[in-house]
């Protein structure tokens, strides 16, 4: 054990009195702090942070208190904690904030190896304890918190974290954390948590929510502390009756965000579910050995360099190349999600089941010591190898680097199209007939270019107009120049399917579902479907019995009242006898 690690076991049990009821966290602590305690801050310091705060944890953590500090009045207000309720209030990955949670999931999926006999003793150990029945919450901690001791190798006291100034010097205690006394040139407190434990008795006894009970302590420590603006990552487990779930928590400046990593799992004897069985023991060795990284990175000081900055950690300057990054705007990525919406509502296309236009994407721009831009996109697929077969022919964007990161995540960079490039989609919405010739005869070529790769059979799985660039720097009345974006799908075809989520707003074509293998045709087709968005889909719709191809309807009209040309070019790509169906 380090000596820079709080040291002090656990009270004895038999050195507390049982008490009727739940016990209180503030008058029967269930062991001593860590050594150094946090140190004295004003509450003029702490004004902004314990504003948000009503109560202590436990009170915090019933579902009417709850209510209040994740459902602000201001619905632009975010939530205090980001955990994905409301829906949509949420943060980035935590993978991406923090390089730990990214191994965890490394790890709890497999992609590190197998877990080993000290998972399968502790899993024993737990399980024979968890599924005893106790009379109090004091009891069930007793009897399991010595186990993740042992298995974890490090010493989980209470930690003393002071309540809002207004409650005169009263003090709240986790069931259990880890801690580190690390001092810091940056903030006056050396007591760092790298993990907390929270347990609650049974799941019919009521009681809060023990997320944000736990997520409650890490916010009053964090801003006790005066670190509001450092990221402090931290593990969270909650136990409750034979329920065991594994979270992290990162500070992104005045909010903690959340996300379940494993879990919820029965610690019951489950020999006979063999793969739920291989999941709950790797993620107790991803648990493990995530500890003892955070442990370390607080130990070296890593952590504590660390600022609370919704930013993925590459995208920070003491991390990555860049001096700086900020999230792509709307604007230069030449696409409105909103205006989108706006435009197929307004032309009867409704969603099915609401949902998102899309999902959201993780787009960036990275500024360079030297004034250079470029685009930084963090996705978990990407064709890498069509993107560097269509930059050499001048019809993508460069691609500087595909990196792979921990939690199974790319960073792709790329270089960044600024002004005089269009989307195809705003043309088609905008353009005058001209140059709307132009760009499809120009973009009917490309995509054949594509199609007739000698390589490969590729297939891009996203040809739609948002993800095609157009520029006129040769002027007007010349075809413009192309690049084709977005190659998160695109591979080689009878490899490459379509991901689990397909938006409910784009029309894809027969046979394009979730799982299923990516065509040429389909690309052809859908791209071909997209050029008239102002139309109801339905419009578009094929009976069974009709074996025509789709560019063959003149009444199928463009924005602009008129026989779609794009449309028209299509109909000739890759297979021309084949039937060019639009929405399955």
């Amino acid at each position: 054990m380090n000596s820079a690690e709080a040291s002090t076991p656990p009270d004895a049990p038999k050195a507390q009195k049982k008490q009727r009821g739940r016990p209180k966290k503030t008058s029967n602590p269930k062991g001593r702090e860590a050594s150094n305690p946090p140190a004295s801050i004003g509450p003029s310091q702490q004004q902004a942070g314990w504003a948000a705060l009503n109560g202590s944890p436990s009170k915090i953590a019933k579902l009417s208190e709850t209510k209040q500090i994740q459902c602000p009045a201001d619905p632009d207000e975010d939530p205090l904690f980001l955990i994905g309720r409301p829906p949509g209030k949420q943060a980035i990955p935590l993978e991406l904030l923090h390089a730990a949670f990214g191994h965890f999931l490394d790890v709890a999926c497999g992609r590190q190896g197998e877990a080993g006999p000290l998972e399968e003793q502790f899993l024993v150990d737990l399980t024979g304890a968890a599924c005893q029945y106790f009379a109090e919450e004091i009891d069930r901690q007793t009897a399991t918190k010595g186990l993740f001791e042992i298995y974890l190798g490090v010493l989980l006291p209470g930690l003393k974290v002071p309540e809002e100034p207004r409650t005169r010097g009263r003090h709240a205690m986790t069931d259990g954390s880890g801690c580190v006394n690390v001092k810091s040139q940056v903030v006056t407190q050396q007591v760092w948590p790298f993990i907390h434990l929270e347990w609650k008795n049974e799941l019919g006894e009521g009681g809060g929510d023990p997320l944000i009970e736990t997520l409650a302590y890490q916010y009053m420590h964090v801003w006790s502390s005066a670190a509001e603006h450092l990221g402090l990552p931290c593990l969270l487990v909650e136990l409750y009756g034979v329920e065991m779930k594994i979270s992290g928590v990162f500070n992104v400046g005045h909010r903690l965000a959340a996300e379940t990593l494993a879990g919820p799992f029965l610690l019951q004897d489950r020999r006979h579910r063999e793969r739920e069985l291989r999941d709950m023991l790797l993620s107790f060795r991803a648990l493990r050995e995530t500890v003892a990284m955070l442990r370390q990175g607080y130990l070296d000081g890593s952590n504590l360099a660390l600022l609370a900055t919704p930013l993925p950690y590459p995208l920070v300057a003491a991390n990555g190349s860049f001096r700086g990054a900020s999230k792509l705007t709307k604007e230069e990525q030449h696409f409105d999600p909103m205006q989108a919406r706006a435009a197929m509502f307004s032309a009867g296309v409704q969603p099915a089941g609401g949902g998102p236009l899309l999902p959201a994407k993780l787009l960036y721009k990275g500024s360079h010591v030297d004034g250079t831009h470029e685009v930084v996109k963090f996705t978990q697929r990407y064709g890498e190898e069509l993107h560097l077969q269509l930059a050499s022919r001048g019809l993508a964007p460069e691609l500087r680097s595909c990196t792979p990161l921990s939690g199974g995540w790319l960073m792709v960079r790329m270089q960044f199209l600024g002004d005089g490039w269009q989307t195809l989609e705003a043309l088609l919405r905008e353009g005058p007939p001209e140059k709307i010739d132009l760009a499809t005869a120009a973009v009917s070529r490309a995509l054949q270019q594509l199609f007739d790769l000698p390589s490969q059979t590729f297939v891009w799985g996203d040809a739609r107009p948002p993800n095609i660039m157009l520029s006129w720097e040769d002027g007007a009345d010349v075809e413009p120049a192309v690049r084709f974006l977005d190659f998160d799908t695109a591979g080689v075809e009878g490899v490459a399917m379509y991901p689990n989520f397909l938006s409910r707003l784009i029309p894809w074509p027969r046979g394009a579902s979730a799982g299923r293998h990516i065509t040429q045709q389909q690309d052809a087709d859908l791209l071909a479907a997209c050029a008239c968005p102002s139309l109801p889909w339905d419009l578009r719709r094929k009976s069974e019995g009709d074996t025509g191809p789709l560019a063959h309807s003149s009444d199928v009209t463009s924005a602009q009242g008129r026989p779609s040309a794009l449309m028209q070019q299509l109909q000739h790509l890759h297979h021309p006898e084949e039937v060019a169906w639009v929405l399955s």
